[in-house]
């Protein structure tokens, strides 16, 4: 904007919190290396490295009381890592302290939102350099503009700098000194580690069992059996229809064989039909010479025509 558009608010009015351990004091930007492996889960991903991080972290801010769960937020580029946040950081936060008001979400869900304190977690570590959707150049800009006072990253810088736009962000953190380790896991993390582990573990071999089980045969039901409803002194049994191919619906008027004498029909209850002659509980009739019944047209009703005289014919 050619140096025509200013903060509103100076710099001096919103101090970077002081509870974080900003590698550059003087800079409100941090990324920390923790450089462990990604998982997989299902076709998201995860960094349990990553959670365990941010969660001393979380907690550590909290009871230096300088920032509220409000104030908090955050982001990560995956589902799989937002749920593993989620689990992670709302079992571990303090009876006073309510989980609805710590925002853990998406980058695309943040957009637009602002907090005092941004923690990213960018999940991508691997040897191949693979840094999936995180080389749009909009979710990196999403990430560095959601900050009020203080933007925190946790990720693997080796697997980042493959990607253009990272490299850039990540060569102007080296060159103002804002690039640190993150501590080891703290052990009440670490005992959380284990404990979800053991509990996905279990679930896993949970699993394996009941796809391992052979599958039941579904022995038929009444609903598969013909339907008999009997009303007064009459009982209509509804019986399933035969297989009907298209051989069997061919006619002697149109191409191919003449529809089987022997092919069944399917006749109303009480109908029989056998050769030329058809019979109606039992009573037979005369002159029917279908297996189907037809009913005989009746004749027009003639009407008398009427006959008006004139009026000035009239005597």
């Amino acid at each position: 904007y050619n140096g025509t558009l200013r903060s509103g608010v100076p710099g001096s009015a919103r101090p970077p919190p002081s509870s974080v351990p900003w590698p550059n004091k003087q800079v409100p930007v941090a990324f920390f290396e923790v450089g462990e492996n990604e998982t997989v889960d299902g076709e998201s991903k995860a960094n349990t490295a990553e959670v365990l991080r941010i969660q001393d972290l979380l907690l550590e801010i909290l009871e230096a009381g300088e920032l509220d769960l409000e104030h908090i937020g955050i982001v990560t580029p995956y589902m799989a890592q937002v749920k593993a946040l989620r689990r992670a950081l709302r079992g571990a936060l303090p009876d006073h302290c309510d989980p609805k008001l710590l925002e853990i979400a998406s980058v695309d869900n943040f957009q637009g939102r602002e907090k005092e304190l941004i923690i990213f977690s960018a999940v991508r570590c691997n040897s191949r350099g693979n840094v999936g959707f995180l080389a749009d150049w909009r979710r990196l800009n999403v990430m560095l503009t959601r900050a009020r006072r203080g933007l925190v990253v946790f990720g693997a810088a080796a697997t980042l700098r493959y990607d253009s736009h990272w490299q850039q962000w990540l060569k102007w953190c080296d060159d103002h000194g804002a690039i640190g380790h993150a501590k080891a896991p703290s052990a009440r993390a670490a005992s959380w580690s284990t404990a979800t582990g053991s509990r996905e573990k279990v679930w896993h071999e949970r699993s394996a069992t009941l796809r391992a089980r052979p599958q039941a045969k579904v022995k038929p039901t009444a609903q598969s059996r013909p339907l008999v409803i009997k009303s007064g002194l009459k009982s209509l049994a509804r019986k399933a229809m035969p297989k009907v191919t298209s051989e069997s619906l061919r006619t002697t008027k149109g191409p191919g064989p003449a529809l089987k004498m022997s092919a069944k029909l399917w006749q109303p209850t009480g109908v029989h039909a056998s050769g030329a002659k058809v019979t109606v509980n039992g009573s037979r009739l005369a002159g029917a010479k279908s297996p189907l019944l037809k009913a005989k047209p009746k004749a027009p009703r003639k009407v008398p025509a009427l006959s008006v005289t004139p009026p000035w014919r009239m005597p």
